[in-house]
């Protein structure tokens, strides 16, 4: 995905992309599923495929065609997250770049480090608004940070400023 921020003069070209972008959507609870889909709808995105269970959403992202995936990475012991590092390590499809934002509902400091750590872009406590979600989207599409490649992590370089002291190369991912 590549292109101006929603906040941008040219929002209309940033919803009209979003209109052509194939997103991967998985919550396993029918509730949050739809009420992402509508915050989706009402950002401009219209290609949202509906991963309901871990399987289907496991089955779908061996797919290269999907732009953005979203997925609700449940709890410490979360199947979607190690889906997730699989993803990032090219264990499934030939994109392992493709913007991920993980959410849960319960955004305990373990959740969340479990789904950091996985590889994903960013991650989004639950329930969240429609400015909160087109934020997180925007940052894929025009502030991705570079990836770390390690043989345990490839994901976003997640460390502050002065903390980049390291022999391990940075590297920029293709929108």
């Amino acid at each position: 995905m590549q292109y101006g921020t929603m906040a941008d003069p040219e929002a209309g070209a940033a919803r009209s992309y979003f209109e052509r972008c194939d997103v991967m959507l998985f919550d396993p609870q029918a509730d949050s599923r739809h009420k992402t889909t509508n915050v989706l709808n009402n950002l401009g995105f219209r290609n949202i495929f509906d991963a309901r269970d871990m399987a289907v959403a496991a089955d779908a992202s061996l797919s290269d065609k999907y732009d953005l995936i979203i997925a609700d990475a449940g709890g410490a012991k979360s199947s979607i997250c190690d889906m997730v590092h699989g993803l990032r390590q090219s264990n499934f499809p030939e994109n392992p770049f493709v913007g991920i934002i993980l959410t849960t509902c319960s955004p305990t400091p373990e959740n969340i480090r479990r789904a950091m750590n996985s590889g994903s872009d960013h991650v989004l406590s639950q329930p969240f608004s429609q400015d909160q979600i087109r934020a997180r989207i925007n940052a894929v599409v025009d502030e991705r940070k570079p990836f770390v490649v390690t043989l345990e992590y490839v994901g976003p370089d997640r460390r502050k400023g002065g903390m980049r002291v390291s022999e391990i190369e940075l590297i920029r991912v293709p929108n």
